[in-house]
């Protein structure tokens, strides 16, 4: 009998540790924000994704992990991206504590120094999240590739 108890909890702590969050069922999306073949024009945002306007990205079945992967951004503008939640996918809000989730980003930024990085981010429980990239500079257009990375 002890040998059956100690048997179980022996297969109960081995199977918690092989429990990580992709082997539960989660799985990681890339929704594209930004495909590089629009400009942002100085002074301006934009918030949609590839597939629509408006950015609506619903956050059902997501474990918590963020991050933009920003591509091949060109242009000489600076690149701001922040991140408005929503209840409806219709009325938008920035968080009241959110940060930025980068600010200054130019065509020489990141590791690199090639316009291109992965950027890490924890936004606020919400139903739907939308990115908006906005040219900070001025005077200059941007062109990003930028896309979210949700698990």
């Amino acid at each position: 009998m002890k040998k059956i108890f100690l048997a179980l909890v022996i297969a109960a702590v081995l199977g918690a540790g092989l429990a990580s969050p992709a082997m539960a069922g989660d799985s990681i999306n890339a929704y594209c924000i930004m495909d590089g073949t629009s400009a942002i024009a100085a002074s301006s945002n934009y918030s949609g994704t590839c597939q629509t306007t408006g950015g609506a990205i619903s956050m059902e079945r997501v474990s918590g992990y963020f991050a933009l992967d920003i591509r091949d951004m060109t242009g000489d503008g600076t690149m701001k991206a922040e991140y408005q939640c929503s209840s409806n996918g219709q009325t938008w809000a920035e968080p009241e504590d959110a940060s930025d989730i980068v600010t200054g980003w130019l065509k020489t930024s990141g590791p690199g120094s090639d316009g291109t990085g992965y950027v890490l981010f924890e936004p606020e429980v919400t139903k739907y999240i939308r990115i908006v990239l906005t040219e900070t500079g001025g005077a200059d257009t941007i062109t990003p590739t930028v896309y979210m990375i949700v698990q």
